[in-house]
Order: structure tokens, then sequence, then C-alpha cells
């Protein structure tokens, strides 16, 4: 993953540790994904994050509690990033319980090829993406371009929200 600067490298290590924390045991897997993840990062690329717990709350109290434990803890690094350096890096965090993670999600196609595993628990994630491969394979999925982005070309329709 490249960064911009140290100072943006050392806050998406304080922004690590302070998941790595809150979450503490009840954490699974911690990932990034994304633009970071493909050193693709412009100056106002938010930074995805992928994490998967033992259990959540409701998606409002999961989202909640992220900002209260986590994003809030590293405003003031976020708010020098953009104010001294020209770098707005948003967090975005897609968060999971073990059990939903289970099941088939797009998103797991790009992260394949294009995630950093920060945190994974027994290779939990790790095995995900070892069976989305095979399914990848074995299904022919691919990359179709539009303009400057792309779609997954996914033939077995049947397989979105499918138990992996």
């Amino acid at each position: 993953m490249n960064f911009f600067n140290a100072y943006q490298k050392n806050t998406v290590q304080k922004l690590v540790g302070l998941i790595l924390d809150h979450y503490s045991e009840a954490l699974v897997s911690l990932v990034i994904y994304g633009s970071y993840a493909r050193d693709e990062a412009r100056l106002n690329s938010d930074i995805d994050l992928f994490i998967i717990l033992t259990h959540k709350e409701g998606l409002k109290s999961t989202i909640e509690l992220f900002y209260e434990n986590i994003e809030k803890n590293i405003e003031e690094e976020l708010t020098a990033l953009y104010t001294k350096y020209g770098i707005n890096m948003d967090l975005s965090p897609f968060i999971l319980s073990k059990e939903e993670a289970n099941y088939f999600h797009t998103l797991y196609l790009d992260m394949i090829d294009n995630a950093e595993i920060i945190y994974d628990k027994d290779n939990f994630f790790r095995q995900i993406l070892n069976s989305v491969s095979e399914l990848k394979t074995k299904h022919g999925y691919r990359k179709e371009p539009v303009g400057n982005t792309f779609l997954w070309d996914i033939k077995s329709k049947n397989l979105l929200g499918e138990r992996i």
C-alpha cells in the first residue's frame, strides 16, 4: 500500500490500532480494499475498511459505535491530513458479522487480487477468498470495463447472496 506521506501512513497505522484495540476479541478480520489496496489512491480517495466481527448489532448501531470509538478518535489526524496536505481520506467501513461474511458478496471478487489483509483470525477471510477464487474460475466471472470503472459479469446469478 502506498501513501502520499509519512503523516498519512502514521494515521492509517493509528486507525488500524484503534480498530484492533476497540474490537479486540470480537474482531475476526480487518481488510483494506479499494483504491488504497490497488495502489491507485488519489488525494480524495476514501479508505475502504472491511471488518468482520464475531457478532454485531444492527446496521445503525454498528456504524454509530464505529464512529464513537474509532472515527471520533482519529478525527484530528484526518482533519490535519486535509488542512496541511490536501488529503481528504474519509473512512468507509463495511462491517459484517462472521455469519454474514459467509455469504457471497460481489465485493469479494475484487478482493481476491486487491485486498490488504491486516488481521485474519484463523485465516477466516483468506478461506472465503480462496472459495470465491474457485467460484470465479469455475464460472468464468470476468470484469467488464464501463467507462472509468468496471462491472463483474456473473453468469451464475443464483450465487448472489448464497452461502460460500
